[in-house]
């Protein structure tokens, strides 16, 4: 994008962050987890009910770092990803 724009890497980045107020990165884990968030937790109830991992959901759904997924997550639910595969449900 940057060779696209005629900037260097860093100069993109620093607009970016000046128009959103956040990194590139932390941009695309939000909208990640605000398209995905829905179906990342039932798919980590049904995991918790089928032997599932949180790590094989957190990568089914684009988050390379099981980390950040679990800090997004928590942010988002109020409760670790760990939580909700553990009781195999949803909390309503």
């Amino acid at each position: 994008m940057a060779l696209a724009a005629g900037v260097s890497a860093r100069s993109l980045q620093l607009a970016f962050s000046r128009f959103r107020d956040t990194t590139p990165m932390a941009h695309l884990r939000a909208l990640r987890l605000e398209c995905c968030s829905p179906v990342a937790r039932s798919d980590l109830a049904r995991a918790g009910q089928d032997g599932g991992s949180v790590t094989s959901v957190a990568n089914a759904h684009g988050f390379g770092s099981f980390s950040r997924f679990a800090a997004d997550y928590k942010a988002r639910f109020h409760e670790s990803p760990s939580e909700t595969l553990r009781r195999g449900g949803l909390r309503r």
